[in-house]
């Protein structure tokens, strides 16, 4: 590829994106059109509703004050100091031809002809000829194609990227964006509010919105990163669905010479006419999935430049600008993917088979040598890669995390719950530890040794009991009354492992090896009762047991780390399992029902109330390495914690 010279920042106005013209420049020494600057400081001023004393610019956002404030606005355009533009030096024009830019679709043939044009959405070069063919193909008929010596370098990143993110309304060329229609997801003008949006409910000023932050940004690198992954995914998938056709393929054609070896004259004359049709069919689906991987890898490609985009937003962009690049680029990406999505599903060969023909022993009236079965790929539905808007503060995707402390234990902490504003705090292996610490003033209440480990706890509110799961497979009941923990009172040896904990509308529930069990606390007598059958196995693992009061059901976590959904008896509500889940261990509900599941793997999931998306909340804690426990205090905004010797606090914010 010719190598370009760089003159993006030092010839190209940042707000048209064009070639200077009538250049003026800034004290910041950044340089703009005159008509291009002259109308960003009226819309200022339009937007500011009263004579300005100074302005922004527009890439930097320094002040500038201008040199004769008593001229009118429109003139203080022209007023401002010319830039000269100054030639790029000859060697370095020089260099930039050495190297020509071949068509990429005449060396598929090996004929070698110099590019004259590129295709920004294809990524290939073409000559005057093949750039025809390619305008004539429907697929392509919409795509950005520009002259090679006018396709811009600019690739650099940092502000440069800024520079393409324009806050000018595409349908009003000298308006710039605004405000944004939720009815409609569209970023306007003024023109465009009094034009189209006038009727709309829901319209809102940047200026505005209360909401205007970084979280949508971060949420949507987060859904880039999430995307990026599922596409090399499937590009992988697809080059070994392809090596395995191509080899099923050369087995049909093998298998085919070898038939043919015996037969004679006759079946040489349809061998050759078989084979003809094997190698035409065989180019062709090589064709359509060489389409196929190359759209994939382009959508890729996007991803990968929106991703590099949208952190030089975070960093160095105004809220504006994000908010116009997040508009801007989910609609793109959506589009990108409705694009690549419709290629992907056409209609393609998947696997290919020899079926020899019966009648071959009769030559002289035999038809044809064999026949290719074929079957057709299953159609990707690539828009499930794009989640729901982070506009949506109805969703999960508004949720996150906030660190507020850190609180270390000279014990390994297994288990975790909540005694109104007491955090219980359980654990150790071989000699069990139990500690009451008032969290509003971080004190530690009351503390206690214990002849086992302990696995899980959970707490009765209403009778202040701690019910207790232990490594040694035996359920104990502890008091805490006056900074004082009563002797522990065993309910009874279930004889086989158990692990999770819960209290749900006066009884205990446990979850005891591949069963749930329950206990009713104000009648203990009776002993532990058979609920149902569960998906899980205590032995050599941890399994999380949770209550969703506002939903009147329970939560677990399978031996195949998923989050299942039940009723009281046993009826499933959902089944919730993800690749990103791998060793989910407990599980917590809080009072608006968003639903958190702890993954030993160094994560923290939420699951939305249906049972139908998930988020990463986190994937690197403070000081736990392995987590164990979770569970949420009274209000449902604060979550905690804990593993290792550790119990990190976190605001759950929605």
């Amino acid at each position: 590829m010719a190598t370009a010279v760089n003159e993006c920042n030092s010839f190209t106005c940042p707000i048209c994106l064009e070639e200077l013209k009538f250049p003026k420049s800034l004290p910041c020494l950044h340089s703009f059109c005159e008509i291009c600057i002259g109308e960003f400081i009226l819309s200022t001023e339009r937007r500011a509703g009263q004579k300005l004393s100074s302005y922004h610019c527009p890439v930097c956002r320094s002040v500038v004050t201008p040199t004769n404030p008593e001229l009118k606005t429109s003139q203080w355009a022209s007023s401002l100091p010319q830039t000269f533009k100054i030639s790029a030096p000859q060697a370095l024009i020089d260099q930039s031809e050495i190297t020509k830019q071949e068509c990429h679709l005449c060396k598929t043939e090996n004929i070698r002809n110099i590019a004259t044009h590129w295709c920004r959405d294809c990524s290939e070069a073409f000559c005057d000829v093949c750039l025809r063919i390619h305008n004539r193909m429907k697929i392509s008929t919409d795509h950005k194609v520009v002259k090679i010596e006018e396709k811009s370098n600019c690739t650099s990143g940092g502000e440069s990227e800024l520079s393409l993110i324009s806050d000018t309304c595409s349908v009003h060329d000298s308006k710039i964006l605004e405000a944004f229609c939720f009815d409609h997801h569209e970023l306007c003008c003024l023109l465009c509010l009094t034009a189209q949006h006038r009727k709309c409910e829901n319209v809102q000023a940047f200026e505005e919105m209360k909401n205007l932050n970084m979280d949508g940004i971060q949420s949507f690198e987060s859904e880039l990163k999430e995307v990026k992954v599922k596409v090399e995914q499937l590009i992988k998938e697809k080059k070994s669905k392809y090596v395995k056709l191509d080899s099923s393929f050369k087995d049909i054609e093998l298998a085919a010479k070898t038939s043919a070896t015996s037969i004679k004259d006759r079946v040489d004359i349809l061998l050759a006419s078989f084979l003809k049709e094997l190698y035409i069919s065989r180019d062709e689906q090589k064709t359509v999935f060489e389409g196929k991987l190359k759209t994939a890898k382009n959508l890729l490609s996007r991803v990968v430049s929106l991703t590099k985009t949208t952190q030089s937003v975070r960093d160095y962009g105004t809220l504006n600008q994000m908010f116009i690049h997040l508009q801007k680029s989910k609609h793109e990406l959506k589009s990108k993917i409705d694009e690549t999505s419709n290629i992907l599903n056409l209609e393609s060969v998947v696997e290919a088979r020899f079926a020899i023909n019966k009648a071959l022993h009769q030559v002289e009236k035999a038809g044809s040598f064999g026949k290719i079965d074929v079957f057709l790929n299953i159609p990707i539905h690539l828009n499930e890669l794009m989640n729901v808007n982070p506009l949506d503060t109805g969703t999960i995707r508004s949720i996150k995390l906030r660190h507020k402390k850190t609180m270390y234990f000279e014990f390994d902490v297994y288990a975790i719950c909540m005694m109104d504003t007491i955090i219980l705090v359980g654990g150790d292996l071989s000699i069990g530890k139990l500690n009451a610490i008032d969290f509003v003033t971080d004190t530690c209440l009351a503390k206690s040794n214990f002849k086992v480990g302990i696995k899980r706890l959970a707490c009765d509110i209403e009778s202040l009991t701690i019910f207790i799961s232990c490594f040694n497979s035996n359920i104990y009941t502890w008091k805490l009354h006056e900074r004082e923990f009563k002797l522990p009172k065993e309910i009874k040896s279930v004889g086989v492992c158990n692990d999770g904990l819960c209290i749900f509308d006066r009884c205990m529930y446990i979850i005891v090896e591949r069963e749930l069990k329950m206990l009713k606390i104000d009648n203990q007598e009776i002993g532990l009762q058979k609920c149902f059958n569960t998906k899980t196995k205590c032995f050599n693992r941890f399994n999380g047991l949770g209550t969703d009061v506002k939903n009147k059901r329970l939560l677990y976590t399978s031996d195949s780390s998923e989050v299942v959904a039940t009723t009281t008896d046993g009826s499933e509500i959902f089944c919730y399992k993800d690749p990103y889940m791998k060793r989910i261990v407990s599980v917590a509900v809080n009072n608006q029902g968003y639903i958190v599941a702890c993954d030993q793997s160094s994560a923290l999931h939420v699951i939305s109330e249906d049972g139908k998306q998930r988020k990463t909340l986190l994937d690197t804690f403070d000081k736990i390495k392995v987590p164990n426990d979770i569970c949420f205090d009274k209000s449902g905004k604060v979550l905690f914690v804990c593993g290792g010797k550790f119990v990190e606090v976190y605001d759950f914010v929605y």
